[in-house]
This record gives structure tokens, sequence and C-alpha cells, in this order.
């Protein structure tokens, strides 16, 4: 039976295709894995994304191929600082497969936002809700305990 856990993290388009981009290194002192939300901290590299609701683009991180081994697969494999970080600017209605912090209940639809570090946090969103915060959406339902995890999430 095949596996049921996706091994890429674009598991879907809503157009013919998305480019990926490999024009940008991992800065110091961070740490990115395929599935993070990032960020550019210069002019030439990128970080995990640090801030809370940030309204700029949407950059996520993809596998590198090269990284693939026996011993793990390239959508496990973190980016040392100094390599060329491959990733994509999700457009609306695309299926990612991201990270979803520690301490979550999402639920099919839950509005998804990011938190510090790269990862996404479930939101209430309400009149305080800033334009351009909202992430996307679950894609499935996922509780983290103890532990962060992956999750599918439709970009909004």
């Amino acid at each position: 039976m095949a596996s049921s856990t996706p091994k890429t993290i674009i598991l879907s388009v809503n157009d013919e295709f998305r480019p990926i981009y490999d024009d940008l290194k991992a800065a110091s002192g961070t740490a990115i894995k395929p599935g993070h939300a990032i960020a550019k901290a210069s002019a030439t590299t990128v970080q995990s994304n640090g801030t809370a609701s940030p309204a700029k683009p949407k950059m996520v991180a993809v596998e590198a191929p090269w990284h693939d081994t026996l011993s793990s697969m390239a959508i496990d494999e973190a980016y040392a600082v100094g390599d060329q970080v491959r990733y994509v600017l999700p457009q609306t209605g695309d299926l990612l497969y991201m990270w979803l912090a520690d301490s979550q209940t999402a639920v099919l639809d839950s509005p998804l936002v990011l938190d510090n570090a790269g990862m996404l946090t479930v939101a209430t969103v309400d009149a305080s809700t800033k334009e351009g915060t909202l992430f996307g959406y679950a894609a499935e339902a996922v509780t983290t305990s103890g532990a962060v995890s992956r999750i599918k999430v439709r970009i909004a």
C-alpha cells in the first residue's frame, strides 16, 4: 500500500505550474526546513519568517532534491547556512505541505497565520485581524501537542 504522507511541499497549484527559485542563500543563525515560511534577510539571503503577521510576499522553502539519501527524504532535510534555498511564491488556491506549530488544534478550513519561526498557528479571525496576515486554511485536521507537525495548507 502506498504511503499517504506527502514527499513534496508543493501538492497542487491552481494553474499550470509554479516556478521554483534558488537565487537566495540560507542566512546564518536561522533554521530553514522545507515547508517553512521564509522571508528575505538581505538582498542575497533568506531566513525563517520571524514576523508574526507579515503583509509581504509569501515565500515557502521547498525540498532540495540533492538532500535525498538512503536514510532520509529531501523533505525532511534542513538547509545549512550558505545553502542555496529552493523556494516558491505560492498563490491563492495552491496546496502546500507546511509546518504547524506546537500546541495547535486545526480542523478542516481553520484559518492559519504565521508564528515567529516560519510555522503556522491557528488564528481567530475577527475585526482586529489585519488585512494580509492570513496565510492559508487547513486542508486537513491536525493536532500538535509536544511537537510540531506537518499540515496541508490551502493558500489564502
